[in-house]
């Protein structure tokens, strides 16, 4: 059986393009997702690398040159949620409370 060139670039991009499960979801105190939440991942030294929530709240680990190690999450509104350990089954559920003002 030959598989097309063609067929391959497809499935290649589709795994690319976040077809895989979630790493993290972030939800409010009450179960709902948070759309647009800040992920930053951090290394041993490096630190920076950026992620979004989509609309279901949910987000992969950002990757840098060195093994992410933690991530902080961040949203206007909510108290920021730092230095989570990626080293823990997934998705990781994170949940964030909001700010009294």
């Amino acid at each position: 059986m030959k598989i097309s060139p063609s067929l391959c670039m497809l499935a290649l991009a589709g795994a690319l393009t976040g077809c895989s499960s979630p790493d993290v979801i972030v939800l409010d105190g009450n179960g709902k997702p948070i759309p647009d939440a800040k992920i930053v991942g951090a290394s041993l030294s490096i630190g920076g690398q950026t992620a979004f929530a989509n609309k279901k709240g949910e987000a992969n680990i950002p990757w840098a040159v060195q093994e992410t190690k933690w991530i902080s999450i961040y949203k206007d509104g909510y108290r920021p949620v730092e230095h989570v350990d990626v080293a823990q089954k997934k998705p990781i559920v994170v949940k964030m409370t909001k700010t009294n003002g």
